[in-house]
């Protein structure tokens, strides 16, 4: 039966969803692995054929770990040796993560909207905007 290039399946990593990526793949399937946690496993998801990688930042963090660094060292590999694979940044927690996540090279970023608003804000742009406007009434107020 044929399934839509649009339909990505996402498996929880375990040894069963690394076979199940595998077949998914060879089918032409488009699979993504979740619950990444260690390079290792990144490493055996896109070996078995993933063609998306989530990585989980915060919750790495949570257990100790760096999640940020964790996302490097994804990226580098997959970047040395070329991997057809895109790489989301899951359980982003932080504007700080979600920047260091695009600075690395993550192709997306699985987010909270809130957090999405958030990182559009910034004191300096609200009082920058402040000041145009207030710039503009002055302006347009000398020629009345």
């Amino acid at each position: 039966q044929e399934v839509s290039p649009d339909i990505i399946i996402k498996l929880n990593f375990s040894p069963h969803a690394l076979r199940l990526c595998k077949k998914l793949h060879n089918r032409g399937i488009r699979p993504a692995v979740t619950l990444i946690f260690t390079t290792a496993q990144a490493v055996a998801a896109i070996s078995a054929g993933a063609d998306y990688l989530f990585p989980f930042l915060g919750r790495s963090d949570e257990y100790g770990l760096d999640g940020l660094q964790l996302l490097d060292n994804i990226q580098r590999i997959i970047s040395r040796n070329g991997y057809p694979v895109s790489v989301v940044a899951a359980s982003v927690k932080n504007i700080h993560q979600l920047e260091a996540a695009a600075v690395s090279g993550a192709s997306y970023a699985a987010i909270p909207y809130s957090l999405y608003l958030k990182s559009l804000e910034h004191p300096l742009t609200a009082r920058g905007a402040r000041d145009f406007a207030r710039d503009w009434t002055a302006a347009n107020h000398k020629d009345s």
